[in-house]
Order: structure tokens, then C-alpha cells, then sequence
């Protein structure tokens, strides 16, 4: 009987690889559900949130690219960061960005003492959502 080696390596980068890919379509789909219902001040904060993390990660990973001391620390498969083509570093970015939304999407799941809540970016998404509450007036301007 022959038992043939598996490349752990290569097995971990698909698995990576597959689940980023899952986190991004998922993120995705949250976005585009959001901007659909920029009327909503939740949705409208959802919308502002998502494209500044996607924003962010993508210009971090430029950036680790460009940095002569970084960009050869993060290795994808057989190349390093730094000589990575634009359109992979884009793809990395908006892997990390949405893992990131991800982790913290299920970390608020998790925990309900909301001990991971961030104030809203816009200002109407900061009142407290109640059936009680009008918050037609907070809406005014947005």
C-alpha cells in the first residue's frame, strides 16, 4: 500500500482561500441589501461602514506591499506581498475587510452584553431603535 504525502500548505490556502471568498460574497450581499434601503439609518450606516473597512484594507495592503520591511514578510502561496499584481492585492483587501465585518458581525452575535459596540458613523444611526421612538425628525438632513 502507497500512501501519498498532501501538501498542507497548498490543502491551507484553499482552505483560506475559499473561506475569504465566502466572507466577501456574504459582505457583499449585506452591502447590496443596504444600499438598497439608503433610506433607512441603519442601512445608510451599514453602507458608510462596509465601504470604509473594504476602503481601508485594500489601501493597508498597498501599503504593506509598497513597505521594503513588510511587504516580503506576507507570503500568498509561492510569492511574496510586495510582488503581488493589482488586482490580487485588491482581492486580499476585500478578504481581510470582510473577515474582519465577519469576525465582528459573530462576535456581536455571540456576545449580547454588547461589549464590541462602536458608535454609528452617521449621526441618526446613534439613537436608540425602539418601536417607541420617532425618529422622524432625526432623519431630517440625512
Amino acid at each position: 500500500m502507497q500512501v501519498e504525502s498532501v501538501d498542507t500548505g497548498a490543502a491551507l490556502l484553499t482552505v483560506a482561500g475559499t473561506v475569504g471568498m465566502i466572507a466577501v460574497v456574504r459582505k457583499g450581499v449585506d452591502f447590496v441589501k443596504s444600499l438598497k434601503n439608503l433610506k433607512d439609518v441603519y442601512a445608510k450606516n451599514n453602507v458608510i461602514t462596509q465601504g470604509l473597512v473594504w476602503a481601508l484594507s485594500i489601501g493597508i495592503v498597498f501599503l504593506y506591499g509598497a513597505s521594503d520591511q513588510l511587504g516580503n514578510t506576507v507570503k500568498i502561496d509561492s510569492f511574496n506581498l510586495a510582488d503581488a499584481d493589482t488586482p490580487t492585492k485588491i482581492i486580499v483587501g476585500l478578504m481581510v475587510g470582510s473577515l474582519a465585518s465577519t469576525w465582528v458581525d459573530r462576535t456581536k452575535a455571540i456576545d449580547n452584553t454588547q461589549s464590541t459596540a462602536q458608535p454609528a458613523l452617521t449621526k441618526a444611526a446613534n439613537v436608540e431603535a425602539s418601536p417607541y421612538v420617532d425618529l422622524s425628525d432625526t432623519l431630517e438632513g440625512h
